[in-house]
């Protein structure tokens, strides 16, 4: 020291050290509101909500004038408020279901229905409301049109009764056909048909013999005028063969023969007669039976007293009516036939197979209408054996449902895999079996964050560090808040507080952190404290007002947003079902600006990021790397296989290192050929990891070449990449 008595040095000295300590002051107030704000982030993704808020409640009590403590609070509130909302819904809709579903078993369709309606209303999207009021219309359906059928039929055989009585044979039977039809199985309709046309048949035959008879006496009585006396006689002899009772024709032949004897002589008599049965005799042996029987009439007119040819008209009259006889059968059986095969082309086989047994009925001994009742018997048991297999997948797969929608998922799969057994081809079994397996896997990574949340709150109460312990058993009961242990826990460190604090002052404490936490509209954080507070005195009017006025302004930020986050929330179903995950990741993101307290967007962005992890085939970067403003820097990977380049993402983790947005152009190519690329834009400045998922399903020299780098050009700042990936949709 030159001067050690001079004033002015130490001053300096002293003046500097001042400086120094505030610039050590500084530091280490931003080191800690950083570590406040990174644990707060940390908590959030891992949606431990309350944890969360404390730690971004810390940051921001460090540094009241930051905005992204305020923001993050504000996020947190929406999310907790929503989580409330939607457990409640579903309450209801589970109520309305199990009352319907008992209604339904019950066969109490028309409330069943109301039940069911009431519940869709509750949860539109859901399927199984709808389809169970589908399924009551078709039961009711089936039941009036069986209702139906009866009266009909009923109502047929009534009017075919009293047109038979009434011998209106054609319209009676035409109505027991037209009822048979109806109801196949019946035997009533069929025997009544069986019976009119005995009575059609006999009405027949006597109409065909009077009309021969009166043909056969005209025709005599012209030819006894025109004196053709054999002709006439022949006529003549042929109506007694038709009505021997009728004197008529008798006595007509007894006026010819008399005629006739006094004209012939009976030379010509005998060569006549004898010629006339030469001729028969042949005619009948060649099976000319009419032509025959012409003959024969004509000896018997020419010889009366001769038996012979008496016997053979009688004979050929045999054989005539055995053709007619048959031919009316072979009219009858081919009818019946193309009535069957008609039917059976147009697959009404019930009315088939009545037309083929009745033809087998005709003709017992015909081979043809057996194969056709066999067959139709073989499809028969074909459409019986799809329709159980139907009736067994149906059955199933309802049975599944059921499962599922009550979130049974380990007696739902087995279920699915059963109707996959029964019908491997089918899409929709195996489709619920890999969401099964999604559910089971989300659910699991539940239960564990829940256990870890529980393993750190533990070890914090045993430590007594009951802030840090309360934050997380409230996380644990973010997870899952139907859980008691972590509010046996949360009163057991209320009680702990208020024996060291005291009553009053625990009090006063959750009064003061409720008031700041609605202050700046941390509604869910302020919520917490009101309810806290009012535990300990239920009495105190103030917590019950200020959690009435917290329910309110949440209520009514819902209402405000609610109609935008619906429109978000559809695009991102969108674009996730037409694999643009991008695009769904950036629509999910927006609704939960929206109404941050719901999960839905949330849990489609893990679910999209967990696809996108569960489907990478390239793995290009796994370590922090920092590219400064201006430069660009390539990352290089082993070219994608061609059979694995359609849908493709680049996944990105990207920290903005300053303190105003830019741009980043991201290329791909391969080795010293650019082949493509894209803008990225917006990256947060509030040095936060921001996750991107860059579509290149698009992008034709993507799919064709074989790229081995992919760069990265910050346009106006520095950057941190933590991860590169290359994944695809599915």
């Amino acid at each position: 020291m030159l001067k050690p008595s001079e004033v002015y040095p130490k001053t300096k000295i002293a003046e500097i050290d001042g400086i120094l300590q505030g610039l050590a002051a500084q530091k280490a107030l931003e080191e800690k509101y950083l570590a406040s704000i990174q644990r707060g982030d940390s908590l959030f993704a891992e949606k431990a909500y309350d944890g969360a808020r404390t730690a971004f409640l810390d940051g921001q009590k460090l540094k009241p004038a930051e905005s992204y403590p305020k923001e993050r609070i504000a996020e947190i509130s929406k999310i907790l408020e929503a989580i409330a909302l939607q457990d409640k819904l579903e309450d209801q809709y589970q109520k309305a279901i199990v009352s319907a579903d008992q209604l339904f078993t019950a066969k109490s369709y028309a409330q069943a229905k109301t039940g069911y309606s009431n519940a869709s209303a509750l949860k539109p999207m859901e399927s199984y409301p709808k389809e169970r009021m589908t399924e009551i219309d078709r039961l009711l359906a089936d039941l009036a049109a069986k209702k139906a059928l009866d009266e009909k039929y009923q109502t047929m055989l009534a009017n075919a009764d009293k047109l038979l009585a009434a011998k209106l044979y054609d319209q009676a039977r035409a109505e027991y056909v037209n009822a048979g039809l109806l109801r196949p199985e019946e035997e009533y309709p069929k025997t009544k048909t069986g019976e009119i046309d005995q009575i059609l048949s006999e009405l027949a035959a006597l109409k065909s013999l009077e009309e021969k008879y009166t043909a056969a006496v005209a025709t005599a009585d012209q030819l006894l005028l025109d004196k053709n006396y054999q002709q006439a006689r022949t006529s003549y002899l042929e109506a007694t063969v038709l009505k021997p009772a009728e004197k008529h024709p008798s006595e007509k032949i007894s006026l010819i023969d008399s005629i006739l004897t006094s004209i012939s002589k009976q030379k010509a008599l005998n060569e006549e007669y004898s010629k006339a049965l030469a001729n028969a005799d042949q005619l009948f042996a060649s099976g000319s039976w009419a032509q025959a029987r012409l003959e024969f009439l004509h000896a018997s007119g020419l010889k009366p007293d001769e038996q012979y040819p008496r016997n053979k008209i009688v004979e050929t009259d045999k054989a005539l009516a055995e053709l007619d006889r048959q031919k009316a059968i072979d009219d009858q059986y081919n009818a019946a036939l193309s009535n069957a095969d008609k039917s059976f082309e147009e697959k009404k086989y019930e009315q088939a197979k009545t037309a083929y047994a009745e033809a087998g009925l005709i003709k017992p001994a015909e081979q043809y209408p057996k194969t056709k009742i066999a067959e139709i018997t073989t499809i028969f048991q074909e459409l019986a054996r799809k329709k159980s297999l139907d009736d067994n997948y149906n059955e199933t797969l309802l049975r599944a449902d059921q499962f599922f929608n009550s979130q049974n998922y380990d007696q739902a799969k087995p279920e699915y895999s059963n109707a996959l057994k029964i019908k491997p081809g089918e899409a929709y079994p195996l489709s619920k079996i890999v969401e099964i397996d999604g559910l089971l896997a989300e659910i699991k990574a539940r239960d564990d964050d829940y256990k870890a949340t529980l393993d750190r709150a533990d070890q914090w109460f045993a430590q007594k560090k009951y802030d840090d312990a309360r934050t997380g058993y409230q996380n644990a009961l973010g997870i899952k808040p139907e859980a008691t242990y972590p509010k046996e826990k949360l009163a057991a460190i209320t009680k702990a507080l208020e024996e060291l604090l005291g009553k009053q002052q625990l009090y006063n404490n959750f009064i003061a952190d409720g008031d700041h936490s609605l202050s700046i509209k941390d509604y869910f954080k302020a919520k917490d404290n009101f309810q806290q507070a009012q535990l300990l005195f239920p009495e105190e009017s103030y917590p019950k007002e200020r959690l009435n006025l917290i329910t309110a302004r949440m209520d009514s930020l819902y209402r405000a947003n609610k109609s935008f986050y619906d429109k978000s929330v559809a695009e991102g179903d969108k674009f996730f079902n037409l694999f643009e995950f991008d695009k769904a990741v950036d629509a999910f993101t927006q609704a939960s600006t929206f109404l941050p307290m719901e999960k839905y967007p949330r849990e489609m962005i893990s679910k999209i990021t967990r696809t996108i992890a569960e489907n990478a085939i390239a793995d290009v970067l796994n370590s922090p790397v920092t590219i400064t403003a201006g430069e660009e820097k390539q990352f290089s990977f082993t070219p994608v296989n061609i059979a694995s380049r359609k849908n493709n993402f680049i996944y990105l983790k990207l920290k903005n290192l300053s303190d105003k947005p830019f741009n980043i152009l991201m290329r791909y190519g391969k080795d010293k050929q650019p082949n493509g690329g894209v803008v990225i834009r917006n990256l947060s400045t509030d040095a936060k990891v921001n996750e991107r998922l860059v579509s290149v399903r698009d992008q034709d020299l993507w799919y064709r070449a074989d790229n081995n780098w992919i760069s990265l050009y910050p346009q106006g700042g520095d950057i941190e990449v933590s991860f590169i990936q290359v994944s695809r949709a599915k």
